[in-house]
């Protein structure tokens, strides 16, 4: 492997975010291969619960649902999976376009 791939390759500071009103809770940016699955997901059914199940972690990055969780998912009041949305958008420099469609707009 070339000096400046591993380089690049070795760059692992993803960010994270808090969650407003989940203290101890996070999102995290994601891969370039996990974007584009998230990209193609959103146009599916349930994309705020895949968004959340994909992106919300503790602080050492640790995700905190797995992908057959959305039925539980998809029970936390809206306002609590709202805030985890903004700091998605925070993390992962999510368009307009893409904010339309994970909201449902």
């Amino acid at each position: 492997m070339s000096d400046l791939k591993s380089k690049f390759l070795a760059i692992q500071s993803a960010k994270i975010v808090p969650v407003q009103g989940a203290e101890g809770f996070f999102v995290k940016e994601l891969t370039a291969g996990d974007r584009d699955r998230w990209e193609k997901s959103i146009e599916q059914p349930d994309p705020r619960s895949r968004t959340i199940i994909i992106s919300l972690c503790d602080a050492d990055g640790n995700l905190v649902f797995g992908k057959n969780d959305s039925k539980e998912v998809g029970q936390i009041p809206a306002s609590l999976a709202d805030a985890v949305l903004e700091a998605f958008k925070v993390a992962n420099g999510v368009t307009e376009e893409e904010a339309d469609a994970i909201e449902g707009n």
